[in-house]
C-alpha cells in the first residue's frame, strides 16, 4: 500500500536541566533550527516548581506544522503534515532527528541537560477505501467489531536490541474519514531500563527506530 507522513515526534526524557533562564535556552533553539524554529518562542508563566510535565516553553512554526515544547522533564519536535504533501518520509524523519540531536547536543553543553529515555512516534497514512472494513477483514474477527465506524487496535512489542532494551507500539486508526487508515509506530527505550546519556546512544536509537519504522510500514 502507499503511503505519506502524517505526524512525526522525536522524544528526549530528561534525568535533569537547568530551566533558570527560559529565554537564553528559547534562543538557542532558534539558532540550531532555524530552518523549523526561528519564530518568536512562547514563554510559559509556570514557576520552576510547578508539576515537572507542564511545558515551559514552546516555539511553533505555523507554515509547516512544527513544533518545539520543553518542560522539566522532557522535550519534543514535531511536524504534522497536509494531506497533499510529497515529502519522502524518511528524508524528513532524518532530518527531524539530526536537528534533535543537535538541540540535545547544546542543551547538554550549556543547560547540563542529560536524559535516560528516548522515544520516537511515526505516523503515516494510507489512502484506502473503506479502512474500518480493511482493519476488521485483515486483523479482527471478534462480532463486536464487525459494525464499528472507527477502529483503534493496538499491538505492543517488547525488544532487545543493544544496548537498550526498548517498547514498540503498533497502533492502527481508522478515523471518521473511511478513506484514510494511519499507522502509529512508537518507538521507546522502557522506562525501567535508563540510558547510558551521550551522543552516541543517540544516534544508536535513531538507527534501530528508523530500521522498526521500516520494517513495520512494510508488513502493512
Amino acid at each position: 500500500m502507499d503511503y505519506k507522513p502524517f505526524r512525526f515526534q522525536a522524544a528526549f526524557f530528561l534525568s535533569s536541566i537547568n530551566l533558570s533562564d527560559r529565554m537564553k535556552i528559547a534562543s538557542l533553539v532558534r539558532k540550531k533550527a532555524r530552518k523549523y524554529f526561528d519564530f518568536d518562542p512562547i514563554i510559559l508563566p509556570f514557576p520552576l516548581n510547578s508539576p515537572p510535565e507542564l511545558p515551559q516553553i514552546i516555539i511553533q512554526n505555523p507554515a509547516n506544522k512544527c513544533e518545539f515544547q520543553l518542560s522539566n522533564v522532557r522535550f519534543d519536535i514535531s511536524r504534522i503534515f497536509s494531506s497533499d504533501n510529497e515529502e519522502d518520509t524518511f528524508e524528513v524523519i532524518r532530518e527531524i532527528q539530526a536537528i534533535s540531536k543537535k538541540i540535545y547536543k547544546s542543551l547538554t553543553e550549556n543547560f547540563g541537560a542529560k536524559i535516560n529515555r528516548l522515544g520516537f512516534i511515526s505516523t503515516v497514512s494510507f489512502g484506502i477505501e473503506k479502512a474500518p472494513e480493511f482493519i476488521r477483514t485483515r486483523y479482527l474477527t471478534l462480532e463486536d467489531a464487525q459494525d464499528s465506524e472507527a477502529i483503534n487496535l493496538l499491538y505492543l512489542h517488547k525488544i532487545d536490541a543493544a544496548p537498550f532494551k526498548l517498547f514498540k507500539w503498533v497502533r492502527f486508526l481508522s478515523s471518521l474519514n473511511p478513506s484514510q487508515l494511519l499507522l502509529e509506530i512508537d518507538v521507546n527505550t522502557q522506562p525501567e531500563m535508563p540510558i547510558v546519556d551521550s551522543l552516541e546512544n543517540v544516534e544508536k536509537f535513531w538507527d534501530i527506530s528508523n530500521k522498526l519504522i521500516k520494517d513495520s510500514i512494510a508488513l502493512n
